[in-house]
C-alpha cells in the first residue's frame, strides 16, 4: 500500500481504513486508440479518490498499440477531510447545507455571519438568475443582504436565534421596514430561525403592505426556510468527486 498525500493506491479510505466502494466505473474512449478508464470511490465519511489510466503518445492520432513509444499514464484526485465546527467563520456553506440537512438543530450553533451567507447561497439557488450583496454590519440598520433581480433590489434581514422556541416579535420588524423606507427599498424578506412571528409582527406586515409603504414584504420563519434549503437540496446533494469527474475531469 503506497500512500501518497492522502492517497493510498488500493482505494483504502486513510481515515475509516476500509476499502471505500467503487461509485463510478466508465470506459471511455475520447480520442481513437487511446482507450481510458476512470474509477471513482467514495468512503461513507466524504473522502474519495478518482483514478484515470490511459494510453499516450507522441502523436495521439495514431493507433498507441501499434508502438513501443505508447505507455500507460495515470492521474489522480481525492479529497481532503477538514473538521469544521459549527461556529466556524471558515465553515463551507455547501457542507453546512449538507449537514443542516441531517441535523437541523446546527443552525442555533453556526455564527452569525455565517447564517448570512446560508441565506444568500439558498436564495441564488432558489431564484436563479440574481445577485446577492451581503452588506450587514454594525450599524448597518437592519438590513443583511441586498438580492437584485432585473435591477430590482430586495432588502433582507437575517436573525440568527439560539433557542427553538423562540418567537420573532414586532419590534424587528418594525425596524427592518424603517431601514428600508430610509434605502428606499420597497420589497423586503424576514428571515429567522426563530420557529415563528409573533401574532403582532405578522400584522405589521400586512398593514405595511396594505397601506402601500412597500409593495412586497415577507416573513420566512425556520420552518419555511428549512423548507427552502430542502427545494434546493438537489444542488447541495451533488459529491465532490461527481464536480471535479464532470466539470473538470483532468485538470493535474
Amino acid at each position: 500500500m503506497s500512500d501518497r498525500d492522502g492517497f493510498y493506491e488500493d482505494g483504502i479510505c486513510p481515515h475509516c481504513r476500509v476499502t471505500a466502494p467503487v461509485v463510478r466505473h466508465l470506459d471511455e474512449c475520447g480520442v481513437p486508440g487511446l482507450p481510458q478508464l476512470v474509477w471513482a470511490q467514495s468512503c461513507q465519511c466524504g473522502w474519495w479518490q478518482i483514478e484515470r489510466h490511459g494510453i499516450l503518445g507522441p502523436d495521439l492520432g495514431i493507433d498507441a498499440e501499434d508502438h513501443e513509444w505508447a505507455h500507460i499514464v495515470r492521474f489522480y484526485r481525492r479529497g481532503i477531510l477538514r473538521v469544521f465546527r459549527p461556529q466556524d467563520l471558515e465553515l463551507p456553506t455547501l457542507a453546512l447545507r449538507k449537514a443542516l440537512s441531517q441535523k437541523p438543530d446546527l443552525v442555533y450553533y453556526i455564527h452569525h455571519r455565517k447564517m448570512e451567507e446560508l441565506v444568500a447561497d439558498v436564495m441564488r439557488d432558489f431564484i436563479g438568475n440574481c445577485e446577492v450583496e451581503i452588506c450587514g454590519r454594525s450599524g448597518d440598520g437592519g438590513i443583511d443582504l441586498i438580492l437584485v433581480i432585473s435591477d430590482s433590489p430586495m432588502a433582507i434581514q437575517v436573525k440568527r436565534r439560539t433557542r427553538a422556541s423562540a418567537v420573532e416579535g414586532v419590534q424587528e420588524v418594525r425596524h427592518f421596514l424603517a431601514a428600508m423606507q430610509i434605502r428606499g427599498i420597497t420589497k423586503g424578506l424576514f428571515v429567522t430561525t426563530a420557529d415563528h412571528f409573533s401574532a403582532q409582527a405578522s400584522i405589521v406586515a400586512e398593514v405595511a403592505v396594505n397601506r402601500n409603504l412597500v409593495t412586497a414584504f415577507e416573513l420566512m420563519d425556520r420552518h419555511r426556510f428549512f423548507s427552502l434549503i430542502n427545494a434546493t437540496k438537489s444542488c447541495a446533494d451533488e459529491a465532490t468527486w461527481q464536480v471535479h469527474l464532470e466539470h473538470d475531469p483532468w485538470a493535474v
